[in-house]
């Protein structure tokens, strides 16, 4: 297990073998990587090389250390440390897998609407949406919402981007129309139901949703 530095949070171990080492994962490892380091107040290049293959697991220093010494760099060279890693795990964007992932996400129990923007965001980004992006998280975001005050307020605004949808969210003082379907399912009329597959109905969910606002 990773030691932490001056009591902060440690970084989990970057996952080689259960989730796919996807660029979404891999972006998403490195940039917490990259504030650790900063919060720890390590500059130090060799330092931080030992941080990043300490913190990125045995998976990945197994990996590493199939390299051939020239390939790794000295102990003191962080920046082609990390270079060589990030370029192994690179992977060629699959985007019907990416779109799928996407599409099928639904909230954890508990979750607020602004965790899920952000879970959905990182994961639209291999997507190939292009400018349709951000209309794509709107919309899965609203196919959750299960409070009827909130998410009519929603289909009122004239012109709901994903800014707009935030805008109004954090506007909203009702911490229960803030939480996302936990442990049940959002039937047509909005409400929840128990008892069913919540990965089927939450197409027909999106579906339906889809057609309502695009008819706003």
């Amino acid at each position: 297990m990773a030691v932490a530095l001056s009591g902060l949070p440690c970084v989990p171990h970057f996952d080689t073998v259960g989730e796919p080492a996807t660029l979404a994962q891999r972006a998403r490892w490195e940039q917490e990587f990259k504030l650790y380091v900063a919060a720890s107040g390590v500059k130090n290049k060799e330092q931080k090389r030992a941080l990043l293959l300490h913190l990125a697991g045995p998976g990945v220093r197994d990996i590493f250390h199939t390299y051939s010494e020239e390939e790794r760099g000295n102990t003191d060279e962080f920046d082609k440390a990390l270079t060589l890693l990030s370029d192994h795990f690179k992977q060629k964007k699959n985007v019907p897998m990416a779109r799928q992932t996407f599409l099928a996400t639904v909230p954890q129990p508990g979750e607020t609407i602004n965790n899920f923007i952000t879970h959905l965001k990182a994961l639209v980004e291999d997507c190939e949406y292009g400018e349709e992006k951000d209309n794509q998280v709107r919309d899965r975001i609203i196919v959750h919402i299960t409070d009827k005050n909130l998410k009519s307020k929603l289909y009122r605004e004239e012109n709901l981007t994903l800014s707009k949808l935030i805008e109004v969210i954090s506007a909203c003082h009702d911490k229960e129309a803030l939480i996302l379907v936990a442990g049940t399912q959002v039937n047509y009329a909005g409400k929840s139901s128990k008892g069913r597959s919540s990965y089927h109905n939450s197409s027909n969910v999106s579906n339906k949703n889809f057609l309502m606002f695009s008819m706003q």
